[in-house]
């Protein structure tokens, strides 16, 4: 996984925006999808496999733009959100608990509550593409409720992969 540019959230308009990203590696059966990010904006993160599908298909389809080979692509949800849990979060809230400070801020105490990143991982997934070496496909979706306005703080994000 490279860069994902997750700019240009208009929450006026709808209640989800999604990105694609994709995940290719050699000689890896399983790997879990991490995600960690602050909480500044309440944003909801739900993670899904994708399919290419043709030009003629791309309504409702999320579009990707290669740089690199300068083409459209077009993908589509293939299932239900991939399951996984927070490792510290709060109740119910979209805020962090103090199980892994550490991890991110050593011993430094004087951290903004919507700072705390939230860390989430996948149950394991099993390689999709049967090349090796393989890439699979996936969109995340951002989601936001009424209450969130344009003017807003800003997040971080990271997705990173672990081989299982």
């Amino acid at each position: 996984m490279a860069n994902l540019e997750m700019a240009d959230i208009d929450v006026e308009n709808g209640s989800y925006k999604d990105f694609v990203f994709g995940i290719g590696g050699a000689d890896v059966q399983q790997y879990q999808i991490q995600l960690a990010h602050t909480t500044n904006i309440p944003f909801e993160y739900e993670i899904y496999r994708a399919k290419s599908v043709s030009e003629a298909e791309k309504s409702e389809a999320v579009v990707y733009v290669s740089d690199e080979e300068n083409k459209t692509f077009y993908y589509k949800i293939d299932g239900n959100k991939i399951s996984g849990h927070y490792l510290n979060q709060q109740g119910s809230e979209i805020l962090a608990n103090s199980t892994l400070h550490e991890k991110s801020y050593d011993s430094y105490g004087n951290v903004q509550k919507n700072a705390e990143a939230l860390y989430w991982q996948s149950d394991g997934l099993s390689v999709n593409d049967a090349e090796n070496p393989f890439c699979d496909y996936f969109i995340i979706r951002v989601k936001w409720n009424e209450n969130v306005q344009n003017n807003k703080e800003t997040d971080m994000v990271y997705l990173t992969v672990q081989r299982k």
